[in-house]
């Protein structure tokens, strides 16, 4: 395997020397249940011929977590950079917004500079990933906008923990449905905004289903602090219509046949809705918010 790697990365080496162009790199930064770091590295430049965006896995790069991980992930980046030959041509780094990647960039630079003798990457080369930033953000207007959706989580936790009442809701759902049983809807991640919309969707689905399993389980406190009013199912259906704008653009972002950026013009209209849209929800749906947020 490792005579593979070799023979694979010199015929990378050369492909990469014949491209007359700059390049863009992404990193992101992962550990595993072992807190076993690694560190994957994306090359991208634009086909000259064909007109199209390519990207290609450059590497994973073994990084320790802990306290100094963006020092030594920028170290990392410069090293396999320029074993590839390419650390002279680099466009400009996108990462999130976490600290370490930033940090990480920044000691590139400071790095490439020492090494070429030149500013290669100036700090306002360092770009953060569009759709991250975007997904802090609605994550951070759902959180306050929509406490319903702790309760829905409480719910579905309760249904899905107990295979009794996972069972029930089974045979309530073959009951519905003709075409057999139904899973539970999934629980969402808490720091994926897109996950909770998906959990949003499988609800409203099976709201019906959902309130006959509470009512008939065994709750171990009072029933309604699990079982959802039809004012709160409508407001779920009104965080899903209101969703519906954020996931147009992270899915417009998440493009991989299409440069993106190049393309933001053709959804100018698209800040200014999303203000508006924001003001409309805070004010539709007032009073499930969070006292004290603004």
């Amino acid at each position: 395997m490792l005579h593979m790697y070799v023979v694979i990365r010199q015929e990378i080496i050369k492909f990469l020397s014949k491209k007359i162009c700059r390049f863009p790199i992404t990193y992101d930064g992962w550990k595993n249940n072992s807190l076993v770091g690694f560190f994957p590295v994306t090359l991208h430049w634009v086909d000259q011929e064909k007109g199209k965006p390519i990207s290609m896995l450059l590497d994973f790069l073994h990084v320790a977590p802990g306290d100094g991980v963006g020092l030594r992930c920028g170290e990392a980046l410069f090293k396999r950079l320029r074993s590839f030959d390419i650390s002279s041509r680099l466009m400009c780094t996108i990462a999130d917004g976490a600290s370490d990647a930033i940090v990480a960039s920044k000691e590139l630079s400071r790095l490439l500079h020492e090494f070429h003798g030149c500013n290669i990457l100036p700090s306002s080369h360092i770009l953060r990933c569009m759709v991250h930033t975007f997904q802090l953000a609605t994550k951070a207007a759902l959180d306050v906008m929509c406490p319903t959706t702790m309760k829905l989580r409480k719910t579905l936790k309760l249904i899905r923990k107990c295979k009794t009442h996972r069972a029930l809701f089974k045979r309530y759902s073959r009951t519905m449905f003709d075409k057999g049983e139904r899973e539970p809807p999934c629980m969402d991640a808490v720091t994926r905004w897109n996950s909770t919309l998906v959990m949003y969707q499988q609800a409203i689905q099976l709201k019906d289903v959902i309130n006959w399993t509470i009512t008939e389980c065994s709750v171990p406190t009072n029933v309604n602090e699990y079982l959802l009013t039809r004012e709160e199912w409508t407001h779920v259906e009104g965080m899903i219509e209101w969703l519906a704008m954020p996931a147009k653009i992270s899915k417009f972002f998440s493009g991989s046949k299409y440069t993106t950026l190049s393309s933001a013009g053709s959804i100018q209209p698209f800040p200014r809705s999303l203000q508006q849209l924001c003001g409309n929800g805070y004010y539709s749906f007032s009073k499930y918010v969070k006292c004290g947020n603004t």
